[in-house]
């Protein structure tokens, strides 16, 4: 996550990955379906010590679409921020050198 200009909220994520949670049945069978470590997964999910406060827009964006809940992000269901742990100037720096000329409204 600390290279990605963009994240999400853990409990966000966590929220909306519920439903295919329940689908799949555990968090085995929906890490295999994302294709990732169930214990990262499990991370994600439940909120203890060793859970992150952020998850990065790319890993989000990919556990949404392959647990069929793309429409989390566009929804506002889960919401994009600028990665908190950069500084501000650090943040628009890479959103220009991404070509991002607008950041504002990648956030919208």
């Amino acid at each position: 996550m600390a290279n990605e200009a963009l994240v999400v909220r853990r409990e966000e994520l966590a929220e909306a990955l519920g439903r295919a949670l329940r689908k799949a049945g555990s968090i085995g069978a929906l890490a295999q379906l994302l294709e990732m470590d169930a214990t990262i997964l499990r991370r994600i999910l439940t909120e203890d010590k060793q859970s992150p406060n952020y998850v990065g827009l790319f890993r989000a964006d990919e556990m949404l679409q392959r647990a069929g809940e793309e429409g989390a992000l566009h929804a506002g269901r889960v919401h994009i921020l600028p990665n908190p742990h950069w500084t501000k100037q650090h943040w628009r720096k890479r959103m220009r050198e991404s070509g991002v000329t607008r950041p504002r409204e990648v956030l919208s």
